[in-house]
């Protein structure tokens, strides 16, 4: 296999060390590979490694990703990491995660989130997980998400709460006042 290191000759702690990195990883990057094909029977795995890492964004938008792809129930894991989850939805501009974690990877994950409850009915978190998505894509200015948001607001928007749909009215407004409209293409 990719993780067969036996040709390292090495002994030293600090080469066994990266071995047992690179073995480590190696490892991972097959969970990331079965799941994202479909074999779900990996998950437990890769939720366990999830649990010792100090950073988990990554994963989680794999997980989302695999839920929607598959039609494949995660509520137990997002329940797991709900701090973690919460945290990065009012992440402070100072911590390193802000500053790492690219802004549009940021508003995939909240796309996939809103995408993944809507399905599941829970129409209040998942157009709470649309709005967080669409106005940080508003604010990187990023033209396919955008209309990735408003084609699933779309799609939902019979289930919307007045004050969503009315959230909803006002950027069609200043999409228009801006001189273009999203709701052509």
């Amino acid at each position: 296999g990719s993780a067969d290191l036996s040709w390292v000759k090495e002994s030293d702690p600090d080469t066994l060390h990266w071995i047992k990195k690179f073995q480590h990883w190696a490892k991972i990057n097959t969970y990331v590979n079965r799941i994202m094909s479909g074999d779900i029977s990996v998950l437990p795995d890769y939720v366990e490694y999830m649990a010792g890492e100090k950073e988990i964004f990554a994963e989680l938008l794999n997980i989302i990703e695999v839920a929607n792809r598959y039609n494949v129930d995660v509520d137990h894991i997002l329940q797991r990491f709900e701090p973690q989850i919460a945290a990065y939805q009012e992440p402070s501009s100072s911590d390193m995660y802000t500053q790492q974690v690219l802004p549009e990877e940021y508003v995939r994950f909240w796309y996939k989130m809103a995408k993944y409850s809507l399905n599941k009915g829970r129409y209040p978190y998942g157009f709470e997980c649309l709005i967080n998505a669409f106005e940080k894509a508003v604010t990187i200015n990023h033209g396919i998400l955008i209309a990735n948001c408003i084609g699933l607001f779309e799609r939902y928007k019979a289930y919307a709460a007045p004050e969503i749909l009315a959230r909803y009215d006002l950027w069609e407004r200043n999409d228009q006042k801006d001189g273009f409209n999203l709701s052509d293409g």
